[in-house]
């Protein structure tokens, strides 16, 4: 066996011819994925990818990503370390030591007694020993020589350097779309037309989207919006090759259209995907309701066509309030200075006015609940369902059979959309008619008795024939006369029907105005109201 122990130098040289024998077993190796890599980064910062059919940079990605595969796993097939006796026959090959000297440094003898032999064995390590002082490094061979003859490695080097010219200002955009092949396909013909159909409350036309792109041209498109009296559509340029449309949509609204394209589109919802049915070849149609803000987007292959950022807005409750406390006119009516707002329109508005008893007056306002009065029919608006309704407004309420009496008045709101509000409450005496006539006062006491409490019908009728036996108290007007015998006699034969109760109440009423200003006092208040009412 040896007995010299290794020797540091050597060791070194060991050291560093095996970095170099490694080296040259793993550039060989990394070379034709190198090549390729430098190849695709050379083709994609040319744009050679973007002139290709969207089908043909589908194919030379794939051939490109299956030689890489091959370029990466193959080689190192055969790949094996180098052993401690490849790298010293590599150090006595190349200082040109015959008879392997330094692989002799690792080779032992059995024991042995014989002293001659173990002298010329340490004699022959010795002289090899000798040899470690004047060892030269090996230098690496080169591989490139050996793999590539014929120079076709530096083709990707040249594009490389012409792709670094020609894109270093645009490497991000090219890089993204020479590796996203889809987006392409998703970049062809495409035409949507889309309705936006506000619900019915408000009153609104559908709003139509519009946009129109040819796959030779991304930048030839065009978005358009028409169709409402809302806010106006925002456009701009988007992300991608697809428009972004900024607008604002009540709460309720449908999103239906047609699609031509020839790749199947998608529509996708900020809580996922919205169906999209095929009618025909390369047309789609869509029908769904907008339940949701946020961005809506129509994509093919992964490419956003047409995005809509949508802003739904809910309905909200009619606002409505008196501008001044109710008030009444030198004429006896209620003028209420009021004002009703609501975003859509107010389908109704009416006044309702409730008893506002006091101690001992329970029993005054009859079998009446409420009164109520539309404050939105008489509106000159050209809109059936106006958004603003404001005052003033007259009421004539002296004929009422609560006329003198304290009321709460309030008004109700109901919009398009089916909600309510009210508002505040006022309270207000009815203003109540002065007859200064006796027959006139007893006619209106009767009136009065009749509507507040109708099971008492049979003693008012038995009321009014005193009146009717007696027309020298009213100036034996023949009309007077007639007219209270067809009240006594339509009611004596109506004891319980409350229509007809009303119906003479109203006689009554004009009876009683007859018998107090005459007919020309009843020309004039006829002329008084036409004027409030302009």
């Amino acid at each position: 066996m040896s007995l010299i122990p290794p020797h540091p130098a050597m060791e070194n040289h060991v050291r560093r011819t095996r970095m170099v024998l490694l080296w040259e077993k793993v550039w060989p190796c990394v070379i034709p994925a190198f090549g390729l890599i430098v190849l695709v980064v050379g083709l994609t910062l040319t744009g050679t990818f973007e002139f290709l059919p969207p089908t043909g940079h589908i194919i030379l990605l794939s051939i490109l990503s299956v030689a890489m595969m091959v370029a990466v796993t193959v080689p190192w097939r055969n790949f094996r370390w180098p052993t401690r006796r490849d790298i010293l026959h590599r150090l006595e090959r190349e200082n040109g030591l015959e008879n392997n000297p330094l692989q002799s440094l690792e080779d032992h003898i059995s024991e042995t007694e014989d002293p001659l032999t173990s002298y010329l064995w340490q004699k022959q390590l010795g002289l090899h020993e000798a040899a470690i002082v004047k060892l030269r490094l090996p230098r690496p061979i080169p591989a490139i020589s050996r793999i590539d003859r014929y120079g076709i490695v530096a083709i990707p080097v040249l594009l490389l350097f012409v792709g670094i010219m020609a894109g270093h200002n645009t490497v991000s955009e090219r890089f993204s779309k020479a590796f996203s092949p889809l987006q392409r396909l998703g970049a062809a013909d495409f035409t949507a037309t889309l309705w936006v159909t506000p619900p019915p409350y408000t009153g609104q036309v559908p709003r139509v989207l519009q946009i129109s792109e040819t796959g030779a041209n991304a930048a030839n498109q065009s978005a358009t919006g028409t169709g409402t009296d809302g806010p106006q559509d925002q456009t701009s340029g988007g992300p991608s090759n697809g428009e972004v449309i900024n607008f604002q949509v009540p709460a309720g609204s449908t999103l239906d259209g047609t699609i031509s394209s020839i790749w199947e589109p998608t529509l996708t919802a900020p809580d996922g995907e919205r169906p999209i049915a095929e009618s025909n070849d390369n047309s789609y149609v869509l029908s769904t309701a907008i339940n949701q803000s946020g961005t809506w987007r129509i994509s093919v292959w992964g490419n956003d066509r047409m995005t809509l950022n949508i802003n739904l807005v809910a309905d909200t409750a009619p606002t409505l309030g008196f501008v001044s406390p109710p008030s009444v006119t030198r004429r006896d009516h209620l003028r209420l200075d009021y004002v009703a707002n609501d975003d859509y329109g107010m389908a109704e508005l009416d006044l309702v006015i409730t008893p506002a008893p006091t101690d001992g007056m329970d029993d005054q306002f009859g079998p009446i609940d409420a009164i109520t009065r539309d404050l939105k029919g008489e509106e000159p608006t050209h809109s059936s369902t106006p958004t603003r309704i404001e005052g003033p407004r007259f009421i004539d309420l002296v004929a009422h059979p609560w006329a003198g009496l304290p009321v709460n008045i309030q008004m109700h709101a109901r919009d398009n959309a089916g909600q309510t509000a009210q508002s505040d409450m006022r309270s207000i005496v009815l203003p109540e008619r002065e007859f200064s006539h006796p027959v006139a006062q007893k006619l209106i006491a009767i009136r009065r008795t009749l509507l507040r409490h109708p099971d008492r019908a049979l003693e008012m009728q038995q009321a009014l024939l005193p009146v009717l036996y007696a027309p020298q108290a009213f100036n034996g007007q023949i009309g007077v006369f007639l007219a209270l015998s067809v009240a006594e006699n339509r009611l004596s034969a109506n004891l319980d029907d409350r229509t007809v109760h009303q119906n003479v109440a109203g006689l009554l009423w004009h009876i009683a105005e007859e018998i107090e200003r005459g007919s020309y006092g009843i020309a004039e208040r006829n002329l008084m109201e036409a004027e409030e009412r302009l």
